[in-house]
């Protein structure tokens, strides 16, 4: 027997001689050893202990609270710990979290009535327990569950708020549509109660019983509806017609509630309409995030609060914040005139701007300086460019690591350098030299936030900083110990960017020199590639110039021909030297002649003997294309220079070679190769496609071009309208990789679309004819709901003051508050002159004098 079994049964021996005495004796004359009262007192179970049945029961039945705070709250323990949530979609365990078929859920199901006789008790930790457990299996045990119901509505006129509230939030989350008239009743009433605790428990209700009644009624709509106009088999499973456009008949079932004045859905956007004239902040809050989460749009319920809640959004938690100032960006983009100076801005956007600015700098919660950022570009895009709003410095704070704060650092971090790259695309901030040093990624940077860094520095050079950027990034490819997925990022950021910049010729020859360098040791494929990438479009409109770049280019190309190298190029990297090699040959008479030119002239014909001997071998298709097309341009170049109309075709080398690669690129297996084969065919001499050669048929050009004198004579009249070859492959150049971010190109679910889709405003426009008339909306008023006012340690004169600054912004508003100040002060000199004349009576002195 263990420690534990042994405190039990001393404790259930100590309790059946308490009751026994109970039976014979007054328990007021019994007086137990102290050590014994506290041990019976004491919450003796562990928490790894374990419970019958029948010692569960006897718990929950018990007279001590504190035996039943064990059970109930072991109870709560093994649900939470044991719980056996399904993956599956459609399972019973969709809504709820847990399995209806584990053997935990089945066996505190059994319980439930034992549990919900605790819900009139009143200590306070048992009666939450029990709304745990009301809120966790009311659907399973539905009978049980509206018996705890009338127990619950008396908890709603408790003296405590805290036992309100907690009523009140208990009875919007049971999910049984029948309570819905009695919670909305009760909330008719909760709503004006003098606790903002209990107004801001009135707030959640409104979501779950908004949820409770789309759940319900919304589907049972969408069955009638369904069974009406789709009288087939595919109108069978309407759950799934539901659940595929959820959102879409959510949304038209609330537009339909909100005309209906009998509909549920209309009645909490009432009690809604009450809760955002309230003057707490905690209340304010709450309601704002219920009005963003079911009735955002809806802005017949704030036209006459803006200037109560703008004036509010300082005090309010950064949620409700974040949701109003999004909700002011639409509202005013609406209902107010366009302006393009602050002091041409109505008076609720003036006061909104100076609340931004004193909350900008000093916030410390990025949703609410992220939904700030859209509300001044969206708003006020004039002061981006003055000094009051360096928006530079406010993005620059997002992007700083607080050291105190490393919960989702990275993430923050990683949205914030998004949204600064969507901004530099949009042109609406921009970045001082010393800033920089903000964006030069490290080794600790994960690859998502060093990508985004790389693309914000490369967005920002100029030929004024480029040297710094280029400083920088050349010490991060150099460093030996530094990960080769960066610098690759590193290389192909400068390689889709720099030649989309206005760069001195200096500058391009210092990347040229750079790359160069890095090229003759390096050992990583990958690199080697981007190097080669990065090369060819620096020189590749100079070839005649930069002659020696490109003969070592050959070289290494060469080499990857070669098995004892170590370093084999990549498909892109041959893919663009081949290139290379085929611009060189169409343009060679436009180099100044040198030795370097005339040897590498002389080089080409062995050149594409090499490549056309590794053809069939070559698995990428860019390789295969591009060797075809190098081979075309020598044979163009060839003709041109030896004249097109006594060109030589018999016992031509070239000629047999370019014959042998179009006969292989005719049967290739890509689909691009086989057709800029046929293109080629059909403009050069070939008798290839003349003779429709097979791709394993060997022939001899020679010979069939001396027996077949219409061939011979089919070829030379191409050989003469070779100008058109010559212009089209003249112009055929490849696209240059621009840097920059495309939001088109981007994946829907990645990171920076997400931004993208935040950042964006209705684009739509109110006629503005009626502007006058949600202007006039504005300045009606409303009755500000102030419960404060009717505490003791505010005078008459303190709540005059405040509700004439509350009420300041109409006429009708200062004359409700007029009359409320005057019934006030009525209240309380009668009070104040007849203090003396009342006095509490006992019940004694109350019965007698009856």
């Amino acid at each position: 027997m263990n420690d534990y079994q042994i405190a039990r049964n001393l404790g259930e021996m100590f309790e059946n001689a308490t009751r026994s005495l109970n039976l014979v004796f007054d328990t007021k004359n019994i007086a137990l050893p102290p050590s014994v009262t506290s041990f019976i007192n004491t919450n003796y179970y562990n928490v790894e202990t374990t419970f019958t049945t029948k010692e569960i029961i006897k718990g929950l039945e018990s007279s001590n609270d504190n035996e039943v705070y064990t059970v109930l709250k072991h109870l709560v323990g093994k649900l939470a710990t044991r719980r056996d949530v399904s993956e599956v979609e459609g399972g019973n365990a969709v809504g709820y979290g847990f399995d209806e078929n584990s053997e935990t859920v089945k066996e505190i199901v059994q319980l439930f009535p034992h549990i919900i006789k605790n819900v009139n008790s009143a200590n306070l930790k048992i009666k939450r327990l029990v709304y745990i457990m009301l809120l966790s299996f009311n659907h399973l045990q539905q009978d049980i569950s509206l018996l705890s119901i009338n127990a619950i509505q008396k908890s709603l006129t408790d003296k405590s708020a805290i036992n309100r509230s907690l009523a009140i939030r208990c009875l919007s989350g049971i999910r049984i549509p029948a309570i819905l008239p009695i919670l909305l009743l009760s909330m008719g009433k909760l709503v004006k109660d003098s606790s903002p605790l209990v107004r801001a428990a009135c707030t959640i209700a409104i979501i779950k019983c908004a949820e409770l009644d789309t759940q319900y009624n919304m589907i049972k709509r969408t069955k009638a509806k369904t069974k009406k106009d789709f009288k087939s088999k595919h109108a069978k499973n309407t759950e799934s017609i539901v659940g595929a456009n959820g959102a879409k008949l959510q949304r038209e079932y609330m537009v339909s509630c909100l005309r209906d004045e009998t509909s549920t859905i209309y009645q909490l956007s009432s009690y809604l309409d009450i809760l955002l004239s309230d003057n707490d902040p905690k209340v304010l809050s709450c309601a704002l995030v219920t009005y963003h989460e079911l009735f955002n749009g809806c802005f017949d319920l704030l036209h006459n609060k803006v200037n109560n809640l703008v004036n509010h959004i300082e005090d309010m938690d950064s949620f409700a914040t974040s949701n109003l100032i999004d909700i002011m960006t639409d509202y005013s983009r609406l209902f107010f005139e366009p302006f393009t100076r602050l002091e041409d801005a109505p008076r609720e956007l003036r006061d909104l701007y100076g609340h931004l600015m004193n909350m900008v700098y000093y916030s410390m919660d990025y949703n609410v300086t992220f939904s700030i950022v859209k509300c001044l570009v969206t708003l006020y895009p004039f002061t981006l460019s003055s000094k009051d709003v360096r928006l530079d410095k406010i993005m620059i704070k997002l992007i700083q690591k607080d050291s105190y704060d490393d919960i989702n650092g990275d993430a923050r971090v990683s949205i914030s350098l998004n949204m600064i790259l969507y901004l530099l695309n949009k042109e609406l901030v921009s970045f001082r030299s010393y800033q920089f040093s903000n964006f030069i990624p490290s080794t600790s940077d994960n690859p998502a936030i060093f990508d985004t860094k790389i693309s914000i520095l490369f967005k920002l050079i100029s030929e004024e900083n480029f040297e710094v950027v280029f400083k920088e990034m050349k010490f991060l490819v150099e460093k030996s110990d530094f990960n080769y997925f960066f610098k690759f990022k590193i290389l192909e950021q400068i390689n889709s960017l720099i030649l989309s910049k206005n760069l001195h010729v200096q500058q391009f020859s210092k990347l040229i020199r750079f790359f160069m360098k890095k090229l003759q040791y390096e050992k990583n494929e990958l690199l080697v590639g981007e190097y080669i990438t990065g090369l060819r479009q620096l020189i590749q409109f100079n070839l005649g110039y930069y002659n020696e770049i490109l003969i070592k280019l050959v070289g290494r190309l060469v080499e990857s021909y070669n098995d004892d190298n170590d370093v084999k190029l990549l498909h892109n990297a041959k893919a663009s030297i081949i290139w290379l090699l085929g611009e060189f040959a169409i343009d060679f008479s436009d180099y100044h002649a040198s030795e370097n030119i005339t040897v590498l002239k002389n080089a080409l014909p062995d050149l594409s003997l090499l490549l056309v001997e590794h053809f069939k071998e070559e698995t990428e298709f860019n390789v295969r294309l591009e060797t075809l097309i190098f081979v075309t341009k020598l044979m163009i170049s060839d003709i041109v220079e030896n004249g097109k109309a006594n060109y030589r075709i018999q016992n031509n080398k070239l000629f047999k070679v370019f014959n042998y690669v179009l006969q292989l690129a005719k049967y290739d297996i890509e689909l691009y190769v086989r057709d800029m084969s046929r293109l080629i065919g059909s403009l050069l001499p070939n008798v290839v496609y003349y003779s429709n050669l097979l791709v394993t048929q060997e022939v001899n050009i020679d010979e069939m071009l001396n027996s077949d004198p219409v061939l011979l004579s089919h070829c030379l009249d191409k050989c003469s309208s070779v100008d058109l070859s010559v212009l089209m492959f003249q112009l055929s150049k490849p696209q240059i990789r621009l840097g920059g971010v495309d939001e088109s190109d981007k994946d829907e679910d990645s990171l920076m679309a997400s931004v993208a889709k935040f950042s964006q405003v209705g684009t739509g426009k109110l006629d503005p004819g009626y502007l006058s008339y949600y202007r006039d909306l504005r300045t009606e008023g409303f009755e500000l709901r102030d419960y404060g006012k009717y505490s003791s340690s505010l005078s008459s004169a303190s709540y005059k003051n405040h509700s004439q600054t509350q009420h300041a912004q109409s006429p009708v508003a200062d004359s409700f508050a007029d009359s409320r100040d005057r019934s006030l002060s009525s209240v309380s000199s009668g009070t104040s002159s007849g203090a003396g004349k009342y006095k509490l009576q006992t019940l004694d002195d109350f019965l007698g004098s009856a």
